[in-house]
């Protein structure tokens, strides 16, 4: 439930900002780069929601270590993303930038959902 409430943030974030930000880029490249932070950040989420999942019947140093790889991978992902933004020229790297921003965003939205429910 959590996962498909945080995609939802994500995508409904990344809609806002390319209505708000598209005048400012041409639409297709600044939409491309947005498009392709959303579905990077809905894995992030289901990357996270796997891992906690995972780590509850760990050890906690185990565990420890796991999470720590797992917060690596993802912000690995995430500069993996913004590099191949700005080496492609039909994706836009602020686009781009602003589609990752929506992550930590959804996190904080889930969080005030979570408590209201």
């Amino acid at each position: 439930m959590a996962i498909c409430i945080a995609a939802f943030i994500i995508i409904a974030a990344d809609v806002i900002i390319g209505i708000v930000f598209t005048p400012l880029a041409p639409p297709l490249q600044f939409a491309a780069g947005v498009i392709l932070t959303a579905g990077i950040n809905v894995l992030k989420v289901r990357m996270l929601d796997r891992a906690v999942a995972k780590t509850v019947d760990m050890e906690d140093g185990r565990a420890a270590n796991y999470i720590r790889l797992q917060y690596l991978v993802r912000y690995f992902l995430t500069g993996a993303v913004l590099v191949v933004a700005a080496l492609t020229p039909f994706i836009n790297l602020p686009g781009a930038a602003l589609g990752v921003l929506t992550w930590p965003a959804a996190a904080y939205a889930l969080k005030f959902f979570m408590k209201k429910g």
